[in-house]
């Protein structure tokens, strides 16, 4: 089974058409969204509605949770509460009542799916490096764990086995083998506001027969996407760091 995973759309309609595209072309069957659906961008009614029309799995980020009342804003930086006031206003309510019911974390087909730390869930905790993901390996009831997230709009892959643990910055180009002995944590990246230098959209694809993940990139309008924030009158920033990939 090839399972699509993608996370951080923040409400940009145009990078998650081209992933959705991309993942018809690679014969993805199911899919699996790792939250923050909404925030940042022009489009959150849009994104949920595709988002619940293709997705199997949907776990609630911390903008999600913003957006829709269950986390308070304050610690959030200002461009960003400005964005969920908008999208308070913006979203429908039964985009608003779907997200509420969203579940923090998910255990599915042997994966774990969260948007950040899969402890401690409604702290959205970031999962930033070796330290953090051997604190998870420890607390992690299955042996090897795979776990899949996103939050820091960041694709990293992390594998451990015992100790030391891997760290991979730069993107799997090629299919990256998951061995029985080995526990992984992967970071897919961010399909609407990535933040490693790269403003293509990112995306992730797992095969549960080959065992195999690979992290890809995609191009996609972004002058549209940039053009609809700053007509929304959203602060700026948000805008042009869509060119940046920052």
């Amino acid at each position: 089974m090839r399972i699509g995973i993608f996370s951080d759309i923040h409400g940009n309609l145009e990078a998650l058409q081209a992933v959705l595209a991309a993942y018809e072309k690679a014969d993805v069957e199911r899919y699996v969204c790792l939250g923050d659906i909404v925030g940042y961008g022009a489009n959150p009614n849009e994104c949920c509605r595709l988002v619940r029309e293709v997705a199997d799995v949907v776990v609630l980020g911390n903008h999600d949770a913003a957006c829709c009342g269950l986390l308070s804003p304050d610690t959030f930086n200002p461009a960003a509460r400005i964005a969920v006031e908008r999208h308070r206003q913006m979203l429908e309510e039964e985009h608003l009542t779907w997200l509420r019911q969203l579940p923090y974390r998910l255990d599915w087909a042997e994966m774990l799916f969260c948007h950040g730390s899969p402890f401690e869930v409604k702290e959205f905790l970031y999962i930033l490096d070796e330290t953090d993901v051997e604190a998870i390996i420890r607390q992690v009831p299955v042996r090897p764990p795979l776990i899949f997230v996103g939050h820091t709009h960041r694709g990293t892959a992390f594998i451990a086995r015992e100790t030391p643990v891997l760290r991979i910055w730069e993107d799997v180009r090629d299919s990256l083998k998951v061995l029985p002995e080995n526990s992984y944590v992967f970071n897919v990246g961010s399909v609407g506001q990535p933040r490693d230098g790269d403003w293509r959209a990112s995306y992730a694809i797992f095969d549960t027969d080959r065992q195999t993940f690979e992290r890809r990139r995609i191009e996609y309008d972004v002058d549209t996407a940039s053009e609809k924030i700053e007509r929304l009158g959203l602060p700026l920033s948000l805008s042009e760091r869509l060119h940046l990939g920052l």
